[in-house]
């Protein structure tokens, strides 16, 4: 295996964007976070120093609880949706809203 390739598959959610993507290595499994760096991690389960990206390894199943990268995957779409509507409120491509109306 090249050390340049990614060898993964990512999780892309419509309103989200790109969200996660998995990783299977010799021994283990990646779980990597695009915005990772910006997701609570109360149980620690998250690893990497980068800017953005975070990843938790799995390396026999049930490792990790299912629960908590659940969460963690639920949290990273709240954070890409967030992101989204940042991304089109700055490129200026939100809707307009209508003007208010005013009493008679």
């Amino acid at each position: 295996m090249s050390t340049g390739a990614w060898h993964g598959f990512g999780y892309h959610q419509p309103e989200a964007g790109y969200v996660c993507a998995v990783f299977p290595r010799p021994g283990e499994v990646r779980l990597a976070f695009e915005r990772g760096v910006l997701l609570d991690d109360p149980h620690g389960l998250l690893h990497g120093d980068g800017r953005t990206v975070r990843w938790a390894h799995i390396r026999a199943p049930g490792d990790l609880p299912a629960e908590r990268l659940v969460e963690l995957i639920d949290a990273a779409v709240l954070v890409g949706r967030q992101a989204q509507r940042l991304d089109s409120w700055a490129a200026g491509t939100t809707r307009e809203r209508e003007p208010r109306r005013t009493r008679p």
